[in-house]
């Protein structure tokens, strides 16, 4: 999946996810939230850092089920000395970030090392295509285990030419449901709607 679908996608989901929970306000009350809310952002992109310093080795590293699982015991922490609610939900906020980061990486050109480093397997999804009964197309996928020497000398990951993994569709959506979503409730530019308001507190007769 590309860097713009994750990053505008997933911090849909995860903003729509606070609402559920009641804490948005907590984001949109502070000068403090708010920076708060662009390390929710970079945690649905961070673990695709790795192509700026190892491109053959994408996924092998980051994309591995140990980094979402640090956040998220880190936030049990702050949870349990009862620190402010925010620092918590942000913590667990990246780890979901990472984990739905792999979910739309998990069927792609390089695979994932989720269980580095004490597994040197990497995983991906294929789908085998095969001519089914009357002529009809099955999909039967498969997921595919290679170790990190076998990937590597296969050659790895490259590049692809263009725009990395940029399939024009997908992005624009993603973009379009950020601005009918965070942007809508954070920026007061928005063309037809204003500024979200957090939620007065009720006053005590």
């Amino acid at each position: 999946m590309d860097f713009f679908t994750h990053l505008f996608l997933e911090t849909s989901l995860l903003w729509g996810l606070f609402g559920v929970f009641h804490v948005q306000d907590d984001f949109l009350s502070s000068k403090t939230g708010k920076a708060s809310f662009w390390l929710v952002m970079l945690g649905t992109v961070v673990v695709d850092l790795d192509l700026l310093v190892l491109p053959a080795a994408h996924r092998l590293f980051t994309h591995s089920l140990v980094f979402p699982l640090i956040f998220f015991v880190a936030g049990v922490a702050l949870w349990a000395t009862h620190r402010k609610r925010i620092t918590y939900t942000v913590s667990w906020a990246i780890a979901l970030g990472m984990l739905m980061h792999f979910l739309l990486d998990f069927e792609g050109e390089a695979p994932m090392g989720l269980f580095w480093p004490f597994s040197p397997l990497a995983f991906k999804l294929a789908f085998i295509v095969s001519v089914g009964a009357g002529g009809v197309p099955q999909f039967q996928p498969v997921v595919l285990v290679y170790t990190v020497e076998q990937w590597l000398a296969s050659g790895g990951f490259t590049m692809p030419t263009g725009v990395y993994g940029f399939a024009f569709g997908i992005p624009v959506l993603s973009f379009v449901l950020f601005l009918a979503t965070v942007a809508r409730d954070f920026y007061p530019w928005w063309p037809c709607c204003s500024q979200k308001k957090p939620a007065e507190p009720v006053k005590q007769s």
